[in-house]
């Protein structure tokens, strides 16, 4: 009988019919996913180049244009995991407090001011933006040049390790000692 057909046809093809709703819900989700990462990539993009507009407006007539630092950058991103965003507004942080790009970037492959603040990052519990304020300040506080950075680095992480103070106190300590050991003439 016809009606028996068509039962058994609807009976047959409702599988179909509820696989192709199921894949188009899938479909939507994947789209939504998506767009999301594409604007979660877009937003990463502008804040990017926000961080290099910043380092860009900071960098002198003779330290050339900001694309001579962004593989710097992306390099030590990567090498450091840390996003890049992060690594250019670090950068331009130190270049706004009166340090060089030579001293920041480094030359001739030398360790340059924001590698070991990206160390000290790792060492410690600080982010980028910290680990750049402690050293702006106790390298200012003592007045040392950017070079004695690594020295700073290697005394506030030894001296953390064998003490119970953290490297976050240590270092606020120091940027806090500087300026007074300073006047007083010590190094």
């Amino acid at each position: 009988s016809f009606n028996e057909l068509t039962g058994n046809l609807e009976s047959a093809t409702q599988p179909l019919a509820d696989l192709t709703t199921s894949m188009l819900a899938v479909e939507g989700v994947v789209v939504a996913l998506g767009a999301a990462f594409v604007k979660a990539g877009v937003e990463d993009a502008t804040e990017f180049e926000s961080a290099l507009t910043d380092l860009a407006k900071v960098l002198g007539d003779q330290e050339g244009t900001v694309d001579a630092y962004v593989p710097k950058i992306k390099e030590l991103s990567a090498a450091f995991g840390e996003s890049a965003i992060d690594t250019a507004k670090m950068a331009a942080s130190l270049k706004e407090a009166g340090f060089t790009a030579d001293d920041v970037f480094g030359t001739d492959g030398g360790m340059g001011l924001a590698e070991t603040v990206l160390t000290a990052v790792k060492v410690s519990s600080l982010d980028a933006s910290e680990a750049s304020e402690v050293f702006v300040r106790t390298l200012s506080g003592f007045k040392a040049p950017a070079e004695e950075a690594s020295h700073l680095l290697d005394i506030l992480n030894t001296t953390s390790q064998t003490s119970g103070a953290s490297f976050g106190d240590l270092a606020e300590a120091f940027g806090r000692v500087g300026p007074v050991a300073s006047a007083a003439g010590l190094s």
